[in-house]
């Protein structure tokens, strides 16, 4: 085997492995000779103890234990030492809620720091977007001015300049060249020579000189001297009115060419004119995108220098405050309010206003979350009375109404053991009555006549029933008028003559033969044919006989 000290930096076997120290346990509490309910330290102590010492620890066990020794009361404090402690208290609660204060000032403080350099960089950003629209704006407006140039000068090439004249107009406008009139053109237009008369009289429109065939050569007598003297007159009269038209014609050609020339050479001065104007409006045009260009670059510098100041200033604000990063802070606010001025009085005062309105939202809220929180208590206060009130009333309720079925069932147990004799009711009056301490009469009871003896009392009750429901439908069935009493039914049974009680017993069997009432078959239908007044007894004793009813009286009828 190898010689363990060799091979150290190998695996050591597992026989080999050496016992690592057991962990020192954990009380919970300390170990005291005198104190048996330290369960760690008993079964340290336990450990501990030689295996022959247990006869020795159960000896200790039973012997009595000294009783612990009584801590010693906390010192006094005077008055003044009393009075010392609640100040020193009060300082430190003081001091503690200063430096929260602080804390929270500091925090506002720069909170509001940089909303203000947020509104320097918005402004800044607004001022950056403004002057690009502005070149973007001029950009497009000399866009706008070429074209219009080059328009007019369409324009006056087609009024009748030549393009060398337009392009030393120009030039001289841009200054290019020597000074050249800007009239001249139109001045050479309006001095061009105008028609000449023998060019006018050519026109077809010019009237004509030639003589008619009547007025070339006299055909009349040449002996009448009087008709040839007036032949003459008229062909002079007629040359002399086509020689006055003619010039008349030649003065107005004349006057329409010199106003078409003047009007030409107007239009030529309007076009130049309109060409000057827009040579104007675009060296205008030039000049303001120079501005906004000289503008853009200005607003790209203040803004870069304002990044700075602000990345400084923010930067100092962050480290420990001391002399000179105050002086630092001061001259950076400084040289703020002299790049900005009345800006940054404008973000200090949009802050402030913001600051101020956050606040009244945050007060605002505040006060609707208080008004919510009362109105859900009245709400909840309302809801529990109304809560408490239904159920009181659903305990009245159940309250009436299990009383009323108690009532009800006394009721229908009382009933139940009615009717009684009377003798028994009588004595249940008597008994109510003692009770009460009451009269029997006032408990509604009324004796009962004392019953006497009627004459064919049966019969009387069967002629009872019949005038009731004679009296009711005697109407309806036709009866014989009289019926509808015992005395006018008894009269008809007894009467000597039959007649009443033949047309009774005719009511009673038509009612009875109806559908409605006997139903179907052949028998009925055969009865309510042969139905007449010589019939009517045999088919009412059929009738009895198949409602297997009145025995006796269908006997009568067959005697009859």
């Amino acid at each position: 085997m190898s010689d363990p000290a060799a091979a150290a930096d190998c695996p050591v076997p597992m026989a080999a492995d050496p016992v690592a120290p057991p962990a020192p346990k954990r009380e919970l509490s300390p170990a005291r000779a005198d104190d048996a309910s330290d369960a760690p330290a008993a079964k340290k102590a336990k450990s501990e103890a030689p295996p022959g010492g247990a006869a020795d620890a159960s000896e200790a066990a039973l012997e009595p234990k000294p009783e612990p020794k009584p801590r010693a009361a906390p010192k006094a404090m005077t008055e003044e030492e009393k009075l010392a402690a609640v100040a020193a208290k009060i300082k430190e609660q003081t001091e503690r809620t200063a430096k929260a204060a602080a804390i929270a000032a500091q925090k506002e403080a720069d909170k509001m720091e940089a909303k203000i350099a947020a509104q320097l960089t918005k402004g800044q950003e607004d001022k950056l977007k403004k002057a690009m629209k502005v070149l973007a704006s001029e950009l497009t407006n000399v866009t706008k001015c070429v074209a219009a140039k080059e328009a007019a000068e369409v324009k006056a090439m087609g009024a009748g300049i030549s393009p060398a004249d337009l392009a030393a107009f120009v030039a001289a406008r841009s200054g290019k060249s020597g000074k050249t009139k800007p009239g001249g053109a139109a001045a050479a237009a309006a001095s061009a020579p105008i028609k000449s008369t023998a060019d006018i009289l050519k026109e077809p429109e010019c009237p004509d000189d030639r003589l008619p065939a009547r007025l070339i050569a006299y055909e009349g007598d040449a002996g009448d001297r009087h008709k040839l003297m007036a032949w003459k007159k008229e062909v002079e009269k007629f040359k002399d009115r086509v020689d006055r038209e003619r010039d008349a014609y030649v003065a107005k050609r004349k006057k329409a060419l010199k106003a078409e020339a003047a009007k030409g050479a107007q239009a030529l001065q309007k076009a130049l004119a309109e060409v000057t104007k827009r040579l104007d409006l675009l060296d205008k045009a030039n000049a303001c995108v120079v501005r906004a260009q000289k503008e853009l670059e200005l607003v790209k510098e203040r803004g870069e220098q304002l990044q700075e100041t602000l990345a400084l200033k923010a930067k100092l604000a962050r480290e420990k405050l001391d002399a000179k990063n105050a002086v630092a802070l001061a001259a950076l606010d400084q040289k703020l309010a002299r790049m900005e001025g009345r800006k940054l009085d404008e973000a200090k005062a949009t802050v402030e206003r913001e600051a101020a309105k956050e606040r009244e939202k945050r007060e605002a809220k505040e006060a609707r979350e208080a008004q919510r929180k009362a109105e859900k208590a009245e709400r909840d206060r309302a809801k529990d009375e109304e809560k408490k009130s239904r159920a009181a009333a659903r305990e009245a309720e159940r309250a009436a109404l299990a009383k009323k079925k108690e009532d009800a069932i006394k009721h229908k147990q009382r009933l139940a053991k009615y009717p009684i004799p009377d003798v028994e009711l009588a004595a249940e009056f008597e008994e109510e009555a003692r009770l009460k301490n009451v009269s029997v009469e006032s408990l509604g009871y009324k004796p009962l006549p004392t019953p006497a003896p009627v004459a064919d009392s049966p019969f009387l009750a069967d002629e009872a029933a019949l005038a009731d429901f004679l009296s009711v439908f005697g109407d309806a069935l036709k009866t014989p008028k009289g019926v509808g009493t015992a005395a006018g039914v008894r009269a008809v049974l007894r009467a000597p003559e039959k007649d009443d009680l033949r047309a009774l017993y005719r009511a009673l069997l038509k009612a009875c033969m109806e559908q409605a009432v006997i139903g179907k078959g052949r028998n009925v239908l055969q009865w309510r044919r042969v139905l007449s007044d010589a019939t009517w007894p045999e088919i009412a004793r059929r009738v009895l006989e198949r409602k297997k009813v009145g025995g006796a009286g269908a006997g009568a009828l067959a005697r009859a």
